[in-house]
């Protein structure tokens, strides 16, 4: 099977999230809202200037306005789907981390796996994912044993440095701060989340045993990391879900206030991309997010499944009403997961086969 084609598609969907999270939140004025000004209680500019440099300290203050706006609580629906964006990162950055170490991937820009998730902190995530999926598929020339093949020992280490390097920053950062710098600073803090997670690792391996490297500890140690993404993005899914869900169910026995607005359309489905009414500022990043998430858990999702059929043809049918359910139960990108899981558990053959 030919990767050109997949590859052709997710090119066109990185061009359809451009118009999505670029131009038609321009269209409808949520980005002129974010320049003209800030909300009550939000960080200014000058609290923001942590480097010095007028030029990244202005990329920082409109990146960390951002996410006060969605961590704060002005908007229920908002703050309940940023935490599902977090739920939603972790299994796909377990992906772009754990192709960074493929030795197949040695000498190629996926090596860079940090490198890629800092730019999708700039440039957003639902543009460069489809880019990145697109930019493998079109690249790969093999998906045999030696290619998949990682290192047990770095890959062992990465549930812990997820933990330390995302996790952590993510409870820092929505927890009550005492101080409005406090809050600030842990905001920022979490935008290099990639990094704590490179840095984390770094340390981690260098003091870790080693573990032989043979196909059945490698397949070991991703299933580990696997079970860890997946047991996350599936809890918060359906944490989430269950929450968008309880008003329609229980408003009329038990007072819930924030939450009696809330329903799964308002906290999951997007303004649709013809849609140009103008949108409040918190609906503009609500609807902004949702794209953004959606865009690059569904490419991801795409490259998952070709991968995955490249190895073992012939159930396409089946295999997506499997991904479907899988959707329901930890999102697109706990999907995704699964698809690179089941890829990796066919191509590394008896010494490595189980049953998901």
């Amino acid at each position: 099977m030919s990767f050109k084609l997949p590859a052709i598609l997710l090119f066109l969907i990185s061009l359809a999230a451009v118009y999505c999270i670029i131009i038609l939140q321009v269209n409808n004025t949520t980005f002129d809202q974010l320049a003209a000004s800030r909300l009550p209680g939000a960080p200014s500019d000058a609290d923001l200037a942590y480097t010095g440099i007028k030029a990244l300290d202005g990329t920082l203050a409109g990146i960390i306005y951002f996410a006060w706006i969605v961590a704060e609580g002005g908007s229920t629906a908002l703050s309940l789907f940023g935490i599902y964006l977090v739920g939603q990162v972790v299994p796909c950055s377990a992906i772009v981390l754990v192709e960074g170490l493929r030795k197949g991937n040695e000498g190629r820009i996926f090596r860079f796996s940090t490198a890629w998730s800092l730019l999708y902190q700039c440039v957003p995530w639902g543009i460069i994912m489809p880019i990145y999926c697109a930019t493998h598929l079109w690249t790969t020339k093999s998906n045999s044993k030696s290619a998949l093949f990682v290192n047990p020992s770095k890959i062992s280490t990465l549930p812990i440095a997820v933990t330390i390097g995302l996790i952590i920053p993510t409870i820092l950062m929505a927890i009550p701060s005492t101080t409005p710098a406090r809050h600030n600073a842990f905001n920022a803090l979490w935008q290099l989340f990639p990094l704590w997670i490179a840095i984390s690792q770094f340390f981690l391996s260098s003091f870790a045993p080693t573990i032989p490297q043979t196909v059945e500890n490698s397949i070991k140690s991703l299933r580990r990391l696997y079970r860890f993404s997946l047991t996350i993005s599936s809890v918060v899914h359906l944490s989430i879900l269950a929450i968008s869900i309880a008003p329609g169910l229980f408003t009329q026995f038990l007072p819930l206030g924030p939450l009696e607005a809330i329903s799964p359309t308002k906290v999951f489905a997007p303004m649709t991309p013809f849609n140009i009414t103008k949108a409040s500022l918190r609906e503009g990043c609500l609807h902004l997010l949702q794209y953004d998430v959606f865009f690059a858990c569904g490419s991801t999702l795409i490259w998952s499944l070709v991968q995955w059929n490249h190895v073992t043809p012939g159930k396409n049918l089946g295999r997506v009403l499997k991904f479907l359910g899988w959707c329901l139960l930890s999102g697109p990108g706990g999907a995704a997961l699964v698809a690179v899981w089941g890829r990796d558990e066919e191509v590394f053959g008896e010494s490595g086969r189980k049953n998901l």
